[in-house]
């Protein structure tokens, strides 16, 4: 029989060691949570009857992408969409979210497609045929044509953009996982346990051992996003789980991978996921190369040089690894070091610019960079959305979502994101 543990006791060390230490301003903090449940509402208010929201607008063109048929990035970002409302609920406790929620995951269960592997194509990945560096096109083409990439049928599943395998992809999958078990963590309410099954098994049939992730089904390729994602959500399904058969050796083997492989070149677009899950594993093990692994990939990215455009673009998902990060070394009795004082003041800085790219009620108009000025009707109709940035008059549903998700992180390790002096 396997258990739920849901009682947040993963996230108690970590909460206890920032209390005292990076506590914010109670008055930015009330400010915070308004921020944060502005955007929750407008998204809530948006969905579609699908369970879907809209995916953008650029206010300049006066349209939005059309929701059918949905691209790739469009239903992954809305999977993204539904964990950020579930993580808000789960740890600042808006029930209000609850529906919305069940809605999505209803609508990614429609899309979701079966996957299996056979045996034969277990035997392949176990000689490590798919992880050869060489050669890959035509062993792809190879093992297509022999059914040996993944079987369309089983109990697996995965959500698809179009009911094809090649945008099933396994970003998207981890993002619903990672939004139901939220939602259950919140609830209890075991209504799509189904559905969280499927899905595992969806994730583990892209899992190539001693590896990652296969992007999807009909390639051999990882990506770093779906890696850093994929991660994560095996690593709350194992602490949600921990007795579910295997889930203890595949999390164990995909540590030792990606704090290797990882750790040794950090990947701009695995960094957020990345942290965010070793700030998971870490909550869970108290294991010290977890905090190792943080420190290694946080300096490396803090020393990398910002280009122009990332001082006005929305950072929101950036934060979100910045704050994971922090939580992260200062558990880890890193408060006083120097790497944490830079983590400060880089969030600090970012979140000053990234709470500036809120639309405000009642706006019409958008105050764009260089003393521009957008008069737009439709401005209003998406009061609490987050801009692309400050010279972008445009919105797009994951911007809100990672910066409900920043701010709530901030919130929930008590985490002062507040600009701090030179």
């Amino acid at each position: 029989m396997v258990t739920c543990r849901c009682s947040n006791r993963w996230l108690a060390p970590v909460a206890l060691g920032l209390a005292v230490v990076m506590a914010p301003s109670a008055g930015h903090a009330v400010a915070d949570r308004a921020r944060i449940a502005r955007a929750a509402e407008a998204l809530v208010a948006s969905q579609l009857p699908s369970g879907l929201f809209p995916y953008d607008f650029n206010f300049q063109a006066g349209e939005g992408e059309a929701m059918a048929p949905l691209s790739l990035q469009n239903i992954a970002r809305q999977a993204g969409t539904a964990y950020g409302l579930a993580e808000y609920d789960l740890y600042l406790g808006d029930r209000r979210m609850r529906p919305a929620i069940a809605r999505a995951l209803r609508e990614f269960d429609r899309l979701s497609v079966p996957i299996s592997k056979s045996r034969g194509q277990a035997m392949i990945e176990w000689t490590g045929l798919f992880g050869l560096p060489f050669g890959r096109y035509r062993l792809r083409v190879a093992l297509g044509n022999l059914g040996l990439l993944y079987q369309p049928s089983g109990a697996g599943r995965l959500v698809s953009a179009d009911g094809g395998y090649k945008k099933a992809w396994a970003g998207t999958t981890a993002l619903a996982l990672l939004a139901e078990l939220h939602l259950f963590r919140a609830t209890g309410d075991d209504r799509f346990a189904g559905q969280r099954a499927a899905w595992l098994r969806g994730l583990q049939t892209l899992y190539v051992p001693g590896h990652g992730f296969r992007q999807d089904p009909t390639v051999l390729e990882e990506s770093p996003f779906a890696n850093g994602e994929a991660w994560l959500a095996m690593a709350v399904y194992a602490d949600t789980f921990p007795d579910h058969a295997g889930i203890a050796e595949l999390v164990a083997a995909l540590d030792r991978y990606f704090l290797e492989d990882y750790g040794r070149t950090t990947s701009f677009g695995f960094y957020h996921w990345g942290a965010m899950a070793a700030q998971a594993r870490f909550a869970t093990t108290a294991e010290p190369r977890f905090a190792t692994f943080v420190r290694s990939i946080t300096a490396t990215v803090l020393d990398l040089p910002v280009p122009k455009r990332d001082s006005w673009a929305n950072s929101c998902s950036f934060v979100e690894g910045l704050i994971s990060a922090a939580a992260v070394l200062i558990a880890s009795g890193e408060a006083e070091s120097t790497l944490v004082e830079r983590l400060k003041r880089r969030i600090g800085d970012e979140m000053a610019k990234n709470r500036g790219l809120q639309i405000t009620p009642g706006s019409t108009r958008l105050e764009l960079g260089g003393g521009a000025v957008l008069e737009a009707t439709r401005v209003a109709d998406y009061a609490g959305w987050f801009l692309a940035g400050r010279f972008a008059p445009y919105v797009r549903v994951d911007f809100s979502q990672h910066c409900i998700s920043a701010l709530t992180k901030l919130q929930r390790f008590r985490i002062d994101g507040e600009q701090q002096p030179r």
